[in-house]
């Protein structure tokens, strides 16, 4: 079980990562992007797991 969780958080982390390191070095569009990403990887785990 670990195991599963473990790969589907490498890229949540990653992406969440990379929001962090594009507004670091003030990259507004890759940031506004990137956090779009995100924002969508979280809600599709939020509506599967309320689905099922």
């Amino acid at each position: 079980m670990i195991g599963l969780f473990l790969l589907i958080a490498t890229p949540v982390l990653r992406v969440a990562v990379s929001v962090v390191m594009f507004a670091l070095r003030r990259e507004r569009l890759f940031t506004v992007v990137t956090a779009v990403v995100l924002g969508l990887l979280l809600l599709s785990f939020a509506l599967g797991r309320a689905g099922g």
